[in-house]
C-alpha cells in the first residue's frame, strides 16, 4: 500500500472480530514504531501488549469499557524522569504510535488510538508497569468487524495552515455558551464529533444515557397514542437514539429527522430506512412544508440549540392545526441547575473527558433553559399546553397548536 493510501485509509475503529493476528505481526508493528523519530534518540517509549482474555475483562470492568472492544491492545508507556521540555517524551511516543498505526493499516488491520480512560493504577499494577513510567496511550488492534461506513471529517488544511506568521482562524472557540456561536460554528463542531460516537450500528452520541429516550417515548406514546400521529418530524435529532425508540410504538407513522449536520443525517438515513432527513438551515430553518406535520418532538435538546424560540415557531410552522409538539427537558431542580452553572464556570477542573473541557462534550456548546422559558416561547409561537408531567430524567410537555 501506497504511504498517502495508508494515510487517508486509517480510522479509529471500534468494532473489531474476536480473531486473534499473529504475534509476529504484532513484533513487525511495534518493529515500525520503533522507527519513529525520538527526542536526542532516547528511545524512551515502550509497549505492552496485552491479548490475555482475563487481564482485558478486568480492565474492561474497572477502568473503561474501551477494553471490551478487540482482543489485543497495545499500551505505549515513558519513562517519565527525561525529557520534561515541550513534553518531548509523550511527543515522540505520538510519532511511534503514528508509526504503528499506518503499519497496521498497510496490512489490513484495524487500530484506535484511546486515551479517554483513567484509572491507570490499576493498569499499571497488572502489567507491572513502573511508578516512573506514565501510560501515554492505548491502542486496539484487530480485525474490523463489518464495514461501518466510516468518515473522517477533517478541517480544511487551509484554516488551520500560517505563512511567515499566525492568524487566529477561530477554528475551536473557547466560550461554551452557546449563544456565542454562529450556527455554522456549531456545525462545524459536531462535524467533528459525531464520526467519533456515531456510525455503523453505533448511536452513542448524546450525552444522555439511553434509557432517558426510552421512557420519553413511552410517555409521548401514552399521550400521543390517542392523537394516532401519521407524519412525526424529530427536530434537532443528532443521534437519532429517540427516533430508534419511538419507531416501535408507531410503526406505521412516517419520519423526518431534522439536524444541522450533513454527517449525522446520512448516519440516520442509513440506519433508518423508515425516515427521511431533511436541513435545519443556518438561519435555524427547516426543510419541511407549512402545515405537513401530525407531531412534533423535541427531546432533551433544548440546551443545546441556540434559540428555542426558533425551535417552538419551526415546530408551530410545520404542524397542522391540532397537531402536537412534544417537548422534554433535563431535570431542572436547584441542585442539578446549581451544578449546572457550576461546571460552567469551573468546567476545566472536571469534565469526565479528557479531550475536551466540556461535561457535554458529545454535543458541544450549551446554555440552560428552563421549562417556563420554553412555556413562554411556545405560547408566543402559537401553541397551547394541553398536558405536562415528569421524567425520572427532567419533565415533558405536549403543546397543541391552537
Amino acid at each position: 500500500m501506497e504511504m498517502s493510501e495508508a494515510i487517508r485509509r486509517r480510522v479509529s475503529e471500534r468494532s473489531y472480530t474476536k480473531d486473534r493476528m499473529p504475534f509476529e505481526t504484532l513484533k513487525e508493528l511495534i518493529a515500525a514504531a520503533q522507527e519513529a523519530p525520538s527526542a536526542c534518540n532516547l528511545q524512551l517509549t515502550e509497549y505492552v501488549i496485552v491479548d490475555d482474555p482475563k487481564l482485558l475483562e478486568v480492565f474492561a470492568k474497572k477502568v473503561s469499557g474501551k477494553f471490551a472492544w478487540a482482543s489485543t491492545y497495545v499500551f505505549l508507556v515513558y519513562d517519565s524522569r527525561f525529557t520534561i521540555k515541550r513534553h518531548a517524551g509523550v511527543v515522540s511516543l505520538g510519532a511511534s504510535a503514528e508509526n504503528l498505526m499506518l503499519a497496521a493499516t498497510d496490512r489490513g488491520l484495524a487500530t484506535c488510538p484511546m486515551a479517554g480512560f483513567d484509572r491507570d493504577d490499576i493498569i499499571k499494577k497488572a502489567l507491572q508497569i513502573p511508578d516512573h513510567y506514565q501510560i501515554g496511550l492505548a491502542i486496539a488492534i484487530g480485525y474490523a468487524a463489518t464495514d461501518s461506513h466510516k468518515q473522517r471529517i477533517r478541517v480544511p488544511a487551509h484554516t488551520v495552515t500560517h505563512h511567515n506568521i499566525f492568524v487566529d482562524h477561530q477554528t475551536m472557540r473557547e466560550d461554551w455558551n452557546i449563544r456565542a456561536w454562529s450556527i455554522r460554528e456549531i456545525i462545524s463542531y459536531r462535524e467533528r464529533i459525531a464520526p467519533v460516537y456515531l456510525y455503523g450500528e453505533r448511536a452513542n452520541l448524546q450525552s444522555f444515557p439511553r434509557v432517558v429516550y426510552t421512557e420519553a417515548a413511552r410517555i409521548c406514546g401514552e399521550v400521543c397514542g390517542k392523537y394516532n400521529p401519521v407524519k412525526i418530524l424529530d427536530l434537532h435529532t443528532y443521534d437519532g437514539a429517540f427516533i430508534s425508540v419511538l419507531k416501535n410504538l408507531f410503526p406505521t407513522a412516517l419520519y423526518t429527522c431534522a439536524d444541522y449536520t450533513h454527517y449525522v443525517r446520512a448516519v440516520i438515513q442509513r440506519q433508518h430506512a423508515h425516515a427521511q432527513t431533511v436541513q435545519i438551515s443556518e438561519t435555524d430553518v427547516v426543510a419541511v412544508a407549512d402545515a405537513t406535520q401530525d407531531l412534533v418532538t423535541f427531546v432533551h435538546k433544548a440546551w443545546f440549540v441556540p434559540r428555542v424560540e426558533i425551535v417552538c415557531k419551526e415546530a408551530c410552522r410545520v404542524l397542522k392545526p391540532g397537531g402536537h409538539f412534544f417537548l422534554t427537558l433535563p431535570r431542572e431542580t436547584f441542585k442539578e441547575r446549581a451544578s449546572f452553572f457550576l461546571r460552567r464556570i469551573f468546567f476545566w477542573r472536571e469534565t469526565g473527558n479528557v479531550y475536551e473541557k466540556n461535561p457535554y462534550y458529545k454535543i458541544g456548546p450549551w446554555h440552560f433553559v428552563s421549562a417556563r422559558q420554553c412555556a413562554i416561547e411556545a405560547t408566543r409561537a402559537g401553541f397551547s399546553l394541553s398536558l405536562e408531567g415528569s421524567l425520572s430524567s427532567g419533565s415533558w410537555m405536549l403543546y397543541e397548536k391552537k
